[in-house]
């Protein structure tokens, strides 16, 4: 703390000691001191049973107790913001109810459940209590929804309405928290947490493992080694002041035909490539022509399960881009580049782009945009 009022004073900055919240976390009272204050300058700063930090609630005992009532009375009002819009015979139709709900109600449900639903070392960190009440949320929900009887079966709320159970939805967030993890090499702090741990503490039988570790080593149990052989996806592809190509989406095939003839008629120096991005036989591959350089360009992406459809489209702009950087260089100066293709994801993709799957092809892609 005199550390950072040291750094207050030489920035010229001023913290607001009425906000500060302290909360001892231990499991081992009779040996902690935990009504021990702190006082910084003036004020003094009282030891309280939570703290809120990020949105999670942390107890004393990080049990997640408190996190969890205070997540039903979070999601208890959003659910009956949601039964005002509908009832059994009026207002918004099923499935817009169902979408407001996996938008809504479930981010709220299950944020920060990669922490509390592994508090415990061994099975679920989550108690049959805990998610006794969160099935009863989803199960009002449901009601609400389908507009169904208070007696319906709850799993049969979750197949009709086409919801995840609870036990999956958590297992699913938690999962993929950790995959957004190993999918970015830019978080040094997080750097070796796959190893195993073979160190512990003096009153513990066996090596302490974080949330991130619990959770890692149960997808590497489902999943293999080959959780190791994820995409790298940098946080962000462009700067917030980067000007994309200028996109053109038909609002349908009549349109786009329509379009490409008028665009044939005028061609004004122009550079025309063709893409296409698809799957046959299991195996997906993209492929870029150019008549008027009467160039071809192929490319294999693998099977189903290690490549997409989507990642092909990509693939068939960058080739096309390639086709034309080829082209510029051996001297044909081209006044513009039309590219077409079928894809309206891959197309919105260079408008904005964004950290997902595929990235590693849209960052290509955007240097030989620049370069063009």
């Amino acid at each position: 703390m005199q550390r950072a009022m040291i750094w207050a004073k030489k920035h010229a900055s001023v913290f607001a000691p009425s906000k500060f919240q302290l909360t001892h976390h231990t499991r081992r009272r009779q040996v902690a001191d935990v009504d021990r204050h702190i006082q910084i300058e003036q004020t003094i700063i009282p030891p309280s049973e939570s703290s809120k930090y990020l949105g999670v609630t942390l107890d004393t005992a990080l049990n997640w107790k408190q996190h969890i009532r205070n997540l039903k009375i979070k999601t208890s009002k959003s659910i009956g913001a949601l039964a005002s819009l509908a009832g059994s015979t009026w207002g918004v139709r099923v499935a817009e109810l169902r979408k407001i709900y996996q938008a809504v109600v479930i981010p709220q449900m299950m944020y920060g459940c990669s922490v509390w639903s592994v508090a415990h070392e061994r099975g679920e960190g989550y108690t049959k209590q805990t998610i006794d009440s969160l099935k009863t949320l989803q199960a009002k929900a449901g009601r609400i929804i389908g507009g169904a009887y208070k007696a319906t079966s709850c799993p049969a709320l979750d197949v009709e309405l086409h919801l995840l159970p609870i036990e999956q939805q958590i297992w699913k967030t938690s999962a993929e928290t950790v995959s957004r993890i190993l999918s970015s090499d830019r978080m040094p702090t997080l750097a070796g947490f796959q190893l195993l741990r073979t160190t512990r503490s003096r009153w513990r039988k066996e090596p302490y493992l974080s949330p991130l570790e619990h959770t890692y080593r149960r997808l590497r149990q489902r999943r293999g080694a080959s959780i190791e052989d994820q995409e790298i996806i940098p946080p962000f592809l462009v700067p917030p002041w980067w000007q994309g190509p200028i996109v053109r989406i038909a609002s349908c095939a009549e349109t786009a035909r329509t379009q490409h003839k008028e665009s044939l008629k005028h061609p004004s120096n122009s550079l025309f490539v063709y893409t296409d991005g698809s799957g046959i036989n299991n195996h997906v591959g993209a492929a870029a022509v150019s008549p008027l350089t009467r160039c071809t360009k192929l490319a294999y992406m693998g099977d189903s399960e290690t490549s997409t459809v989507y990642a092909a489209e990509l693939q068939g702009i960058r080739l096309a881009l390639q086709i034309a950087d080829e082209d510029a260089e051996r001297g044909n100066k081209k006044d513009r580049l039309i590219i077409f293709t079928d894809n309206q994801a891959a197309i919105r993709t260079f408008q904005k782009p964004t950290s997902r799957s595929g990235a590693y092809i849209v960052a290509n892609a955007i240097q030989l945009i620049d370069k063009l």
